[in-house]
């Protein structure tokens, strides 16, 4: 019975989730440039490293939405996000 629960509720989320391309990706990295912030996080060569090849850390930085970040409160979260993940894969001390 629980798998079952298990199979049926990971297809109903399934259709919920999306994926990620790498060319938004891109976009968000660029976006993302324009603020000083990210910038340190660029020129360290940890966190650079992690920004350009850690699957986590690309994710969140592609599930950015830029026409919100424009605003500063989403701006912070968005900054917030991206410096958990860091955290949590060791880049940020």
């Amino acid at each position: 019975m629980g798998l079952l629960l298990d199979l049926f509720n990971l297809i109903a989320y399934g259709i919920f989730l999306k994926e990620v391309k790498e060319e938004k990706i891109g976009r968000n990295i660029e976006f993302l440039k324009r603020y000083g912030w990210f910038q340190k996080c660029l020129a360290n060569d940890e966190l650079r490293e992690l920004i350009i090849h850690d699957a986590d850390v690309r994710l969140v930085i592609g599930k950015c939405n830029r026409k919100k970040m424009k605003r500063r409160f989403y701006r912070r979260k968005y900054q917030k996000k991206i410096y958990k993940v860091l955290m949590k894969k060791g880049g940020v001390s």
